[in-house]
């Protein structure tokens, strides 16, 4: 094996292979389904083997050295997931363009968690500031059963300390390390990796709090997926809000909704499009009439690893990704989208790669930032959370904040509730993409 041989002439020979591979990454996205399920079994151990030879001692290394092989090793992960998400997708991710670690916005750390054979490695990029790592001595059966046990603990008939000893440990294998590198820092950015990506990460806790309580929280699946546009904070946005209140094709009703659409339209340029008049057609119409930077969907949906399993509900319809995709090309070409709302979605059980479908809406979706519920939702709770965090984000009364600084004080206000205080009413609402 490679591995036997010299460090650096594995690294060189494993340096090619992901070349090659990134190269081919259209060709590969495109071919048929019997190819691309080999991709779980392939071509990832690959990526993962890289970064593995890359990370392997790198802490003894000179100064240099030990930069280049963690900015080789960042960058491979990004890749690995590019070219996951482009698998889920049949198609080459074209839509936003790679941005330098110099783009990182002060007062934000980037934290990538890698889950390895053996180890679980933790690269952390800071503004302006040399690559961190740490590593910790564990195996991916014990990630995994960690992950499982705080992901079963989110559920409103089970009591939330009985989830604290797991997202303990997980606070202290990613967290902990950082936290004197991490006092000027307001917001994190998860770059999540496997089995870490089923949970939100909001749910970690060092003992006394949890991570939302201090930080403002986003995902993404790396800086190459995210949208460079100009920031449009200071831009009054319009808003296409549409949804669900009655029961539709076998789907409980969502009787919070009207409140929840009838609430922000009354705090920014809305229109509304509720029950019968949730079409595609409607949608399309909305869209050429009235182009949003905001589109708002309080219905049911499901995110799958299995793109024909990941959809949207609407009246009488269940819309896929590339329906999706042709819902919202109009307001692409001109009128840039820049938050995506899927309020009452679930990833699907079982599934442990389900966030590709959410990852996958987002893409399709072209906007900026996509805001969406990693489970099925308490329909009071997250109108609730939702009518917060427009009121915090945008409203004229409001003082200027990021989306991710308005997500969390909606979802603290849940928090320190007396009837939403478990976090399985507010820690399933998660923020994908562009955080300001």
């Amino acid at each position: 094996m490679l591995q036997a041989q010299g460090r650096s002439e594995a690294i060189a020979s494993y340096a090619l292979a992901v070349d090659d591979l990134s190269r081919l990454r259209q060709d590969l996205a495109t071919t048929d389904q019997n190819v691309q399920f080999s991709f779980r079994d392939q071509i990832e151990p690959l990526y993962k083997e890289y970064v593995q030879l890359l990370l392997k001692d790198v802490n003894v290394l000179a100064p240099e050295i030990r930069q280049q092989r963690l900015i080789k090793a960042r960058e491979t992960i990004e890749a690995l997931q590019l070219s996951e998400l482009q698998d889920f997708l049949k198609a080459a991710c074209n839509t936003y363009k790679p941005q330098p670690l110099t783009q990182i916005p002060e007062k934000t750390a980037l934290i990538y968690p890698i889950v390895l054979d053996k180890h679980l490695e933790v690269i952390t990029a800071l503004p302006n500031q040399p690559l961190l790592h740490h590593s910790i001595d564990l195996t991916p059966k014990t990630v995994s059963t960690t992950v499982n046990q705080l992901r079963a603990s989110l559920n409103p008939e089970i009591s939330p300390e009985t989830g604290l000893p797991a997202a303990q440990k997980l606070y202290d294998w990613l967290i902990r390390p950082l936290e004197p590198n991490l006092k000027e820092i307001e917001t994190l950015v998860f770059v999540p990796n496997g089995f870490l990506r089923n949970i939100p990460l909001g749910v970690l806790h060092n003992g006394d709090r949890y991570l939302t309580e201090n930080y403002n929280l986003a995902l993404t699946t790396g800086l190459n997926l995210i949208d460079n546009r100009k920031n449009q904070q200071d831009i009054q946005p319009i808003l296409l809000l549409a949804g669900l209140s009655q029961a539709r094709q076998g789907f409980a009703a969502l009787s919070f909704v009207e409140q929840e659409l009838q609430t922000i339209a009354a705090q920014l340029p809305s229109t509304i499009l509720l029950n019968q008049n949730f079409s595609p057609a409607n949608i399309q119409a909305s869209l050429v009439d009235r182009p949003p930077s905001v589109v708002h969907l309080a219905t049911h949906g499901q995110f799958s690893s299995n793109a024909d399993q990941t959809f949207l509900l609407t009246w009488n319809d269940r819309l896929k990704l590339n329906q999706i995709r042709q819902w919202l090309q109009q307001t692409r070409r001109n009128h840039p989208l820049d938050l995506l709302v899927l309020s009452a979605c679930q990833t699907a059980k079982g599934d442990d790669r389900a966030e590709l479908g959410l990852a996958g809406m987002a893409v399709k979706s072209g906007a900026a930032s996509t805001i969406a519920t990693l489970w099925n939702v308490s329909d009071q709770a997250t109108a609730q959370l939702m009518m917060d965090f427009y009121q915090y984000w945008r409203s004229p009364q409001a003082q200027p904040r990021t989306k991710a600084q308005a997500l969390r004080q909606a979802q603290l206000n849940q928090l320190r509730s007396q009837q939403h205080s478990h976090p399985y009413y507010w820690a399933g609402v998660v923020l994908i993409g562009d955080w300001n």
